[in-house]
């Protein structure tokens, strides 16, 4: 027997290559309906970046500052510029700049003794910015991360003006904000106003307040950011220093 196209399909005619019209229009629509689902995703995806990740640390920071604030009849934090990690004495401890002893140690963070740590659950990551690549040897005590290396433990700072001086006033007392003369020796609304309760924060107001910041790792090492008041009888200059990268 031989095989062959009978005399009705030779006669069909071949059905053109490509989509008809009806066939495209379809596809096109299908496709914008995928693409109006995904990109929601999209979009979020693209917003996860390290500044909106930095964006997220600060704000969860500012939470559990307040939160600490609610606790203790609006006193802020501890906020001095003296250098102690003592526990009880600054609302963040260890010098964590480049060359600090604990720059690549996130223990003391998780520490209850010190402010914040009570209202993050224990999470360090979230005094890290994204941003900050710094990395190096764990210098910590936790035996599953002793010889790895490991991110930088802090990025941020505390305004120099805002938080409470421990060693005054049972705690109770603003810090001086030493730095805001230029010389180190203010001392506490005798020239620049302080911010040491919830209460204080009236001019400019709290939505126009500097509390948290990205510190230079250059300048960073404890939780205080220094700054000199502008006046018109001095020039103006930085003490501590911003990170310029997020985009500057």
């Amino acid at each position: 027997m031989i095989l062959g196209l009978s005399d009705t399909a030779r006669r069909r005619p071949l059905r053109p290559a490509g989509f008809t019209l009806g066939e495209l229009l379809v596809i096109l629509a299908t496709l914008g309906l995928l693409v109006a689902l995904l990109l929601p995703n999209l979009v979020r995806a693209s917003g996860a970046g390290p500044d909106a990740s930095c964006l997220d640390n600060l704000r969860r920071l500012g939470q559990a500052w307040l939160l600490y604030s609610t606790d203790y009849q609006t006193c802020l934090p501890p906020n001095p510029d003296t250098g102690s990690s003592a526990p009880g004495t600054t609302w963040v401890p260890n010098n964590a700049g480049f060359g600090g002893a604990h720059e690549f140690n996130p223990d003391l963070l998780r520490n209850t003794n010190y402010s914040l740590a009570p209202y993050l659950g224990g999470e360090t990551t979230v005094f890290h910015c994204p941003a900050d690549l710094r990395s190096g040897r764990y210098q910590g005590t936790d035996p599953a991360l002793i010889g790895t290396i490991v991110p930088s433990a802090r990025s941020y700072s505390m305004n120099g003006a805002v938080g409470t001086n421990p060693a005054h006033l049972r705690g109770k007392a603003p810090v001086d904000g030493p730095w805001l003369d230029g010389s180190h020796t203010h001392a506490a609304n005798s020239r620049w106003y302080i911010y040491g309760r919830t209460v204080d924060l009236v001019e400019p107001g709290p939505a126009s307040t500097l509390v948290l910041l990205d510190e230079a790792p250059a300048s960073l090492n404890d939780g205080h950011f220094a700054c000199v008041g502008p006046s018109a009888d001095q020039t103006y200059r930085m003490v501590d220093w911003p990170v310029t990268y997020h985009g500057g």
